[in-house]
């Protein structure tokens, strides 16, 4: 078995190289080269084991074939030796054997050395066949791997360009309703514009409904005082005489009744509709109608808002009650109004043409006013004064006295007020008549 080392390591090194191989394509292969390397490798693995049972049965083979085993190369130059000295002794017989034994067992050497290459040939044939097969099974399954990558790299840029197209899409679609919404967006100002000048139109007209407008006569009826009917102010000298009575056909709106507008601060405090409702008031304090724009500011007091304009302007309204506005650093001109009893600690109030009985704050300016309990301190104004007997008109007046009517109390004295030393009574009180729509001069008998 020593001798047929090399043999077996060949042997056993091809049986090595073939599992591997055939597990390599059995796990490669597939479909119709699955079945095919199958095939391969069941032939090759048949001719191998033809080969190894050749080899166990060499013996017998060699005994069908020539006569006898294996023979080494040492055996046939013994017999050929033995031959030629038999040959050379005489001895025919042996001579003719030995040369039988060398040719058989020549034969038998030659034979096996030639089926031992033949073997050993063919092994390494089948290992290099087998190997050239499967590099070509590994090249075609290397292909259809491409092929199955290049198919799906296909499909991934098509379904890629399906998403493209999605999100183009997609991004007309988010441009469309963006555009939608901006859409909506101004449409929703347009409506909340309208909404809040139907807002302003209907308190406006609910403030409206409860203003009552009447002449200066019916509100006087009203008034614990009498003598309103009779001259204010009366001046006579030798020279002339004059008066200056109320106009009583002069109509004036008071504010809005307590009702409407507790109903309508209610909606300016609600969450909802708060801030809309103040928007609105403050565009009613620019209102034409003095008894909106009163009630506008009686509202915005209460939710202490104060007007953004630096100025308000109120016309033709009667106040009996007295009325705080603490929450305002506007400029307030009341004109042609009756004022009983109004205040302001932070604005500037200011009166023109107007009756006022002040009580707490004195207007900076009164131009053409009746001014009631007027502080004897406040600046110089052309108009008419009335202020207790035991006061004085200050230093920088030019003030007249004149005569009192019975609306007035005896413990009070009147002034005409002017910004001539030499202005005469009369005149002061023609002036004053022109700028103040609730005086007139008392029709003659």
């Amino acid at each position: 078995m020593t001798k047929h080392l090399s043999f077996w390591l060949g042997v056993f090194a091809a049986a090595l190289l073939t599992v591997p191989i055939a597990a390599s394509i059995m796990g490669a292969a597939e479909q119709e080269l699955r079945r095919i390397a199958v095939t391969v490798f069941v032939v090759v693995a048949a001719l191998v084991v033809v080969l190894v049972i050749a080899l166990f049965f060499r013996d017998w083979i060699l005994r069908r074939l020539f006569g006898r085993a294996e023979a080494t190369l040492d055996e046939v130059s013994a017999s050929l030796i033995a031959g030629v000295s038999a040959a050379t002794a005489g001895d025919r017989a042996a001579a003719t054997q030995h040369a039988q034994d060398v040719v058989q067992r020549g034969m038998g050497w030659y034979a096996w050395t030639g089926f031992y290459r033949w073997v050993i040939a063919t092994a390494v044939a089948l290992l290099l066949a087998f190997g050239a097969f499967m590099g070509t099974v590994l090249l075609f399954e290397q292909n259809r791997k491409l092929g199955e990558q290049t198919e799906v790299l296909r499909v991934q840029s098509e379904r890629l360009a399906e998403q493209t197209g999605f999100m183009a899409a997609q991004t007309e679609l988010m441009q469309a309703q963006t555009e939608r919404l901006r859409e909506q967006t101004e449409a929703a100002a347009m409506q909340n514009e309208i909404m809040a000048l139907n807002l302003v139109n209907e308190i406006r007209n609910q403030m409206l409904a409860t203003i009552e407008t009447k002449p200066l006569r019916d509100w006087l009826r009203k008034d614990p005082k009498a003598g309103w009917e009779e001259p204010l102010f009366t001046f006579e000298d030798e020279q002339q005489s004059c008066a200056l009575g109320f106009n009583l056909d002069y109509e004036l709106s008071s504010a809005p009744s307590a009702a409407t507008l507790g109903a309508i601060l209610a909606l300016a405090k609600s969450p909802a509709l708060g801030e809309s409702v103040i928007e609105a008031l403050q565009l009613l304090v620019e209102d034409t109608h003095g008894g909106v724009v009163l009630g506008a500011l009686y509202v915005l007091e209460d939710v202490a808002q104060s007007f953004r304009h630096p100025y308000v302007w109120v016309e033709n309204v009667i106040v009996r009650h007295g009325v705080g506005l603490h929450h305002f650093q506007s400029q307030i001109t009341f004109t042609s109004s009756y004022l009983n009893s109004v205040s302001c600690t932070d604005c500037e109030l200011h009166a023109g043409g107007s009756y006022v009985a002040i009580s707490t704050m004195s207007p900076q300016t009164a131009a053409g006013s009746v001014l009631v309990n007027m502080d004897p301190k406040q600046a110089p104004h052309v108009g008419l004064s009335v202020m207790l007997k035991s006061d004085v008109p200050g230093e920088g007046w030019f003030a007249n006295p004149i005569d009192l009517g019975p609306y007035f109390f005896e413990f009070e004295s009147g002034w005409g007020l002017s910004g001539n030393a030499n202005s005469e009574t009369c005149n002061l009180l023609t002036f004053v008549d022109r700028l103040n729509p609730l005086l007139q001069k008392p029709e003659t008998k």
